[in-house]
Formats: C-alpha cells, sequence, structure tokens
C-alpha cells in the first residue's frame, strides 16, 4: 500500500540510532527485488547495480587493449537524394578486427552520419544519410576512434526488413552486452539507402539496434553477417603513457652534422616529457639523437647524419609520459529535452550539460572537453527520428543531429541519454593519439559506480 511521506518531515531528537532490524531469525533484507529501488541520503532510489567481471574474463577485457583518436581530412563527398552512401577514407594503423565509431566536426542540412566500420587494413568505411535533395560533404577534420580487438566481441545477426521512409529497431542477444557501458556497433558491410542510427543495452547480453530506409522500397539487411561491437565502461585515469604517431616530413641532413625537425601534434603539452622517439624505418647513416615538446602542440625531433642523407618522410611514434592523467573515455546519463525536428530534414541541436553530468554511472565529476569526442545512445525508440550525428560544439555543451524521415513534425521526448565522452585532443589531421584501456581496475569501478548510485559516496 502507497506510504504516506511529510513534506516536512519532524526532526526527532532521540538517545539513539533507529534500528531497522527486528531481530528475525532469518536476519533482515533491504528490498524485495533487484527490481526494488533503495537509496541513502536522500538520493533517488535504484535498482541492483549490475556488475561484469566474469564478462571481462570471458570477452578478454584486459588492460592489454587500446583506444586510438585519429584525425583524417575526409574528401568532399556526393550523396544523392534520399539515400545513403559509403565512402572509404585510408586511416593509416586502423586494424581489421578493430571497431570504430566517427565524429563529423560540423552539421550540414539534410546530411547525418548511418554508420561506420573498418573497410580494410588503414582504412575506414563512412555511411551518409541523406534525407533531402542531393548534398555534398565539405573536406573537414574527423575524428576517428578506433577500440582494439581486445576489447570487442561479435555476434551473427539476421534483422528484418526495413520498410521504405521508415526506421524499426531490433533486438538481439550479444553475448557481452553490459547494461551502464556505452555500445558502439559496427555493420560488416555497407548497403546504399540503409543506416544503423542507435543502439542501446536494452538488459544483460541484449542490444537493440535502430536501422532506417531513406529510400521509398523496402530493404532487408543482409542476412547472417558477423557485427562487431564494443562495451565500454568509464576507463581508469590512473596511466600517464600516451604513445602519439605523427608525420614527419623528409628532411635532409649534413655529413656529420644534426638536425631538427618540427612537427605539429595536436593536444601536447608543455609539460609533457617525451620518453622516447621510434622511427619506423633505419636509414644508413642516420639516427635519432633527441626531442623534446617545443611548445605546447609541437614536437622537435633531432636527426644526425653520419654522411649526408635525407631522411624518409613517414610516420614516427613518441612515448609521451604526462604529469596529470585523464580517464580517455567517461560514461554517463543526463536528460535532453530536444525540440520539434521538421518533416524530412535533420536539426541539429545542442544541449549544455551540468557538472558533473554523469549522473548515474561515473567515478567523479567530468565535462566535454573542447576538442574532444562525444557520442550518445537514445534511451529508447522513437518512429520517424534517428539519431546521425554527436559532437562537442564546446566546452559542456553537447551537439545532436536529429533526422525526421517522415512527412510530419516530431518533437523527440525528454529522455535521460547515455553519453560517451573522449578526453583525447587531437591529434592533427594524419596523426593518432593512443591511449591504454585499464580493464583491469573495472571491479573498483563497478564497486564505486554502485555506491555512488545508491548514495552511499557523495559525487564531489
Amino acid at each position: 500500500m502507497p506510504i504516506a511521506t511529510l513534506l516536512t518531515p519532524n526532526v526527532l531528537s532521540l538517545a539513539a540510532q533507529k534500528q531497522l532490524s527486528d531481530q528475525n531469525s532469518q536476519g533482515t533484507d533491504l528490498g524485495v527485488s533487484p527490481a526494488d529501488l533503495i537509496s541513502m541520503y536522500g538520493n533517488p532510489g535504484v535498482a541492483q547495480q549490475l556488475a561484469g567481471p566474469a564478462l571481462e574474463v570471458a570477452y578478454s577485457y584486459n588492460d592489454t587493449a587500446t583506444l586510438t583518436k585519429y584525425q583524417i581530412t575526409n574528401v568532399s563527398t556526393a550523396v544523392g537524394a534520399s539515400t545513403s552512401a559509403e565512402q572509404t577514407s585510408a586511416v593509416v594503423g586502423v586494424l581489421v578486427g578493430s571497431v570504430v565509431a566517427i565524429n563529423k566536426p560540423t552539421a550540414t542540412a539534410g546530411l547525418g552520419i548511418a554508420g561506420y566500420r573498418v573497410s580494410a587494413a588503414g582504412g575506414v568505411g563512412i555511411t551518409y544519410s541523406n534525407i533531402g535533395i542531393a548534398a555534398t560533404t565539405a573536406a573537414e577534420v574527423y575524428d576517428v576512434l578506433e577500440i582494439s580487438s581486445s576489447y570487442t566481441v561479435t555476434s551473427v545477426l539476421t534483422p528484418v526488413v526495413v520498410a521504405g521512409n521508415s526506421s524499426n529497431e531490433q533486438v538481439f542477444t550479444v553475448l557481452g552486452a553490459t547494461p551502464n557501458s556505452f555500445p558502439l556497433v559496427n555493420k560488416p558491410t555497407a548497403q546504399a539507402g540503409l543506416g544503423i542510427s542507435n543502439i542501446r543495452v536494452t538488459a544483460a547480453d541484449q542490444v537493440a539496434i535502430t536501422f532506417f530506409n531513406n529510400t521509398a522500397a523496402p530493404i532487408t539487411p543482409t542476412a547472417s553477417e558477423t557485427y562487431s561491437f564494443a562495451f565500454l565502461p568509464t576507463m581508469s585515469s590512473s596511466d600517464r603513457t600516451l604513445l602519439y604517431k605523427f608525420p614527419q616530413a623528409s628532411t635532409a641532413v649534413a655529413a656529420t652534422s644534426t638536425a631538427e625537425v618540427t612537427t605539429a601534434v595536436t593536444g601536447l603539452l608543455v609539460t609533457d616529457v617525451i620518453a622516447g622517439v621510434s622511427k619506423p624505418t633505419a636509414q644508413s647513416g642516420l639516427g635519432v639523437v633527441g626531442y623534446r615538446v617545443s611548445s605546447a602542440g609541437n614536437i622537435a625531433v633531432t636527426l644526425m647524419g653520419v654522411i649526408a642523407v635525407t631522411s624518409t618522410a613517414e610516420t614516427y611514434t613518441a612515448t609521451i609520459s604526462r604529469q596529470v592523467a585523464k580517464a580517455p573515455f567517461v560514461v554517463g546519463a543526463q536528460l535532453l529535452t530536444p525540440v520539434s525536428v521538421a518533416a524530412g530534414t535533420t536539426a541539429e541541436q545542442t544541449f549544455t550539460l551540468s557538472n558533473p553530468y554523469l549522473v548515474a554511472f561515473v567515478s567523479g565529476a567530468v565535462s566535454l572537453v573542447a576538442g574532444g569526442s562525444a557520442f550518445v545512445s537514445k534511451p529508447s525508440f522513437t518512429a520517424g527520428i534517428n539519431v546521425v550525428g554527436a559532437r562537442i560544439s564546446a566546452i559542456n555543451t553537447l551537439a545532436v543531429t536529429f533526422q525526421n524521415n517522415t512527412a510530419a513534425a516530431i518533437t523527440p521526448m525528454p529522455e535521460v541519454y547515455t553519453i560517451a565522452s573522449v578526453s583525447l585532443l587531437g591529434a592533427g589531421s594524419g596523426n593518432a593519439v593512443v591511449s591504454g584501456l585499464a580493464g583491469n581496475t573495472s571491479t573498483a569501478n563497478q564497486v564505486y559506480n554502485a555506491l555512488t548510485a545508491l548514495g552511499a559516496i557523495a559525487i564531489p
């Protein structure tokens, strides 16, 4: 039966604490079932928190995995009216078996991103969705996020048909799907007119994927394809070591002399210490004899020639020690209240996130960093509405692009979206920054997250 509560509770002065136990022989239990909501210190009630150490063992979730952020200048691409089209781009270093996610740096009317995948070693495919007239994407610097294969899972899926000019959400069993993680999905092939606009974890080992069709004819996603997934928790900020990959220009070095070559690497700090620089190939008479951060965002490498020699233009790797570590990947949630999206178009809407914005399952206060990357997972399916883009448009400002492929305006309902924030900056077009994924700290994170959700520990 309902329990009445006082709007202004009376504070009683008692000689001892109130005892909840009635001293029965079977003990005292809080929560009738895992779905029963309980809390402490006036916080909203939460259901039993889910843990995933067994899944980490089963799917090799460990601290040998890496998260790499590349930046590439994507070429201008024409996309026909009311369809989708894939464009492939070279991303040196991306491996087959990895899962990728991509941020477009600006919004283009009528256009959105409808999927991404590793198309081949050293290449990614980006599927663009066009809901309006024929349009062309501009040449821009995109963020490409790669999660290495040791932190991913695969599943063979056979989706059902998607009607013309519509979308549907389909539920699949995917072992390794974990509530409160951030889900990413890569379809292994592109199909003209078809896109994926959202994935969410609906229960342990279960996901819901929204497929949409921009054409007038029905499209059936290819049967029995192997989809790749990553389910990422908030990562530990304990690792202060980063790897930066940067293309160094060809440089002439005189005999018995040195030459310092400076290269722009966005995100390098003046306080960073360079532990080493690796040249990928050996050249007779040439060596790397020094390196330093010459200024914020610039690395200087000193080459020495025993004989007169010209260095090869190639991608070097620098190992960086950073004074203050940041969590490379943070997962949280916030209520977003979108406005109306007009019929047959896209609309980018911005949301200012509170600080800390990660309400339910994050260790500490984290804000969106200008120059970082962001991704969202919509918590429910809304017929006709597709999420076809997300980015950080300013500090603590999340920009989400909604697509409406119906003939009437739709206002998405206010909901608590799952938000992923990647704090790694840069590293500039053609460059990359690599961070380890500290999977071995996830059990401690889960305990912390459960206690903060319950209210036993206050988020600072």
